[in-house]
């Protein structure tokens, strides 16, 4: 998103996009603090939570494979948003609002749409270079929501991660 571009319109999610997965922290600080940019930040939700569908598809069969991709990245974004605002907030007292949290949180998915490249290729290092890059974009977000310095969104997002793990695996055992 460009200085004098509209909030709208498939130009301005490129470029949005385009920010996001280049981790560029002006991008994510602009959405952070502009409301307006709400829409494209759901949209790029919305095309991670899509290829994560289609990858599921793509194992599992077409049996709710994009449904089931939507709801888990918006599931995701509203728990990882809520810990933030938890640690960030209210533990540690950043000033900052909710959506300030879920915006830059929200592009914060885009470089999970890499995903079907390595879906489609079969090539495994292609998930964990992609996993790695969704780390540093949750960081950079973190950054840009608390307004806080590197240790401090460290700290934020390896909490962050350790919870939402935590919950992972006591939800998937046996």
């Amino acid at each position: 998103m460009t200085r004098g571009m509209p909030d709208a319109g498939p130009g301005a999610l490129i470029d949005l996009f385009v920010g996001a997965i280049k981790l560029d922290r002006e991008t994510y600080r602009r959405v952070a603090g502009r409301p307006e940019s709400t829409r494209l930040c759901i949209a790029i939700v919305l095309l991670s939570g899509l290829a994560h569908g289609a990858v599921l598809t793509m194992r599992w069969g077409p049996a709710g494979g994009p449904i089931v991709g939507i709801a888990s990245a918006f599931a995701s974004l509203g728990l990882s948003s809520l810990l933030v605002w938890l640690i960030g907030v209210v533990l540690l007292r950043y000033p900052s609002g909710f959506g300030s949290i879920v915006r830059p949180l929200a592009i914060a998915a885009a470089p999970a749409l890499f995903n079907l490249v390595g879906a489609l290729t079969l090539v495994r290092p292609v998930v964990l270079v992609v996993s790695a890059w969704l780390l540093a974009a949750f960081l950079v977000a973190v950054r840009a929501a608390l307004d806080c310095g590197r240790l401090v969104a460290l700290g934020v997002t390896l909490a962050t991660w350790a919870v939402e793990l935590s919950m992972y695996y006591y939800a998937l055992r046996d």
